[in-house]
């Protein structure tokens, strides 16, 4: 893709992940607390330090892929997913405390249009931009990537991502395999080959997940599972619309 063809559009970066590896960078690269007078004068230079990172960062993705102007989204707290699920992201192991996180976020914040939000994941406003006009989504986010319909800048990999054949189908892939990174399960036994061939010649996704959530005994996450892997639940008046119990005649999808 040519950069060129991006000079209209805004950048909508999925920056959670930026200002987490510009913190622990941080704190790699400052002094040691034993050459500061306090310890509050060595957090302070972590955190500046990592807000530069940070910046310097959103500024190259901006560079690289010739954007106008940008947007930065960021979750803070748990978001709706939780109410959904307990156990969401539950398998995830505890990360050991990394310094500045919050008030990195608040500091691109300060320099960038965006958003923080406790409400919903920094993903799920991140693919509601992307779907519309003149945007252009950088996320390392396979979800986001996987369902959008256009391309996304991956900044990790430095690679635009062409979208999938059929967007939608990727969601009831992700049904089937589940996401071990988030502790969703899928349907135990089935992976990526045979989730692929399941779905090979499906017209009606819905119906054909739903039967083997059925046959599986697995028919009541159904709904809990959709709702958690679905990025398409953010509406226009920024609520959240989830998806219905199955005997409900308004479900929709």
């Amino acid at each position: 893709m040519n950069i060129f063809q991006n000079l209209d559009k805004t950048l909508i970066v999925d920056a959670d992940s930026i200002v987490f590896i510009a913190c622990y960078n941080a704190a790699k690269d400052t002094l040691s607390e034993e050459f500061f007078n306090t310890e509050l004068e060595h957090s302070t230079e972590v955190i500046r330090l990592a807000g530069d990172y940070a910046k310097a960062h959103v500024l190259n993705i901006q560079e690289v892929t010739g954007c106008e102007a940008v947007e930065c989204y960021f979750t803070a707290g748990k978001c709706f997913r939780y109410d959904v699920d307990a156990e969401y992201k539950a398998n995830r192991k505890k990360t050991n405390y990394v310094l500045g996180l919050k008030e990195v976020k608040e500091y691109l914040h300060s320099q960038f249009d965006g958003e923080i939000s406790t409400e919903y994941e920094a993903d799920d406003i991140c693919y509601y931009r992307g779907m519309q006009e003149n945007t252009l989504v950088s996320c390392i986010d396979k979800d986001i990537s996987g369902q959008l319909p256009y391309a996304t800048y991956n900044f990790r990999k430095n690679v635009y991502i062409e979208p999938q054949e059929d967007p939608k189908k990727f969601v009831w892939l992700q049904m089937i395999i589940g996401d071990n990174a988030d502790n969703i399960k899928g349907i135990r036994g089935i992976g990526a080959v045979g989730a692929t061939k399941y779905l090979a010649d499906v017209e009606d996704y819905r119906t054909a997940v739903l039967e083997l959530y059925t046959e599986k005994g697995r028919r009541d996450d159904f709904i809990k599972n959709l709702n958690l892997l679905d990025m398409a639940l953010l509406q226009d008046d920024m609520s959240i619309k989830l998806h219905k119990e199955l005997e409900d005649e308004t479900v929709w999808f």
